[in-house]
């Protein structure tokens, strides 16, 4: 629906009567337009009935703002009991023990006319899996040593600490 044209108010001074026959005038044009607005919507409808169209969806008001004017107290602010369960963050890196802090360069060359803007620390959490080969010794009277015993591989280059 077109919105209604408000008119600026007009000084009683100026309100000669012609002014005034030209407000009456205006006044039923806005009427009239509003009704023809109306009849052209119900034909529109009409129309899409004849041709097997669906309706025109009625959309009922959500009532959202109902439900956020209750739940805010007297200031418009949430209340502290009216969060949500879970929405305190932490910080979860606080507790994790760094192993090892390590400077990583910049990669490749760095273009004339860079500026420096400053550092970024990330922390990295890993999972490292690596084999450890161990002797062990026995307090057994025969004083026997057990090793793990060595196996060729395939690839020369494997273990990559093996020299």
């Amino acid at each position: 629906m077109p919105q209604r044209f408000v008119l600026p108010p007009i000084p009683a001074d100026q309100r000669t009567p012609l002014v005034e026959a030209l407000l009456g005038i205006i006044e039923m044009q806005a009427e009239r337009i509003q009704r023809q607005d109306e009849q052209i919507e119900l034909l529109k409808e009409e129309i899409r009935l004849l041709k097997g169209l669906n309706k025109r969806p009625r959309f009922k008001p959500s009532g959202m703002d109902e439900k956020t004017d209750a739940d805010q107290g007297a200031s418009g602010e949430n209340t502290p009991d009216t969060k949500r369960p879970g929405s305190d963050k932490r910080s979860k890196t606080a507790q994790l023990v760094i192993h090892e802090d390590k400077v990583i360069p910049p990669s490749g060359r760095i273009p004339p006319g860079s500026r420096f803007k400053g550092y970024r620390d990330v922390i990295v959490q890993e999972l490292e899996i690596r084999s450890a080969g161990r002797s062990m010794r026995c307090s057994a009277p025969s004083r026997m040593i057990f090793m793990p015993r060595k196996t060729k591989c395939s690839r020369p280059d494997w273990p990559p600490h093996a020299a």
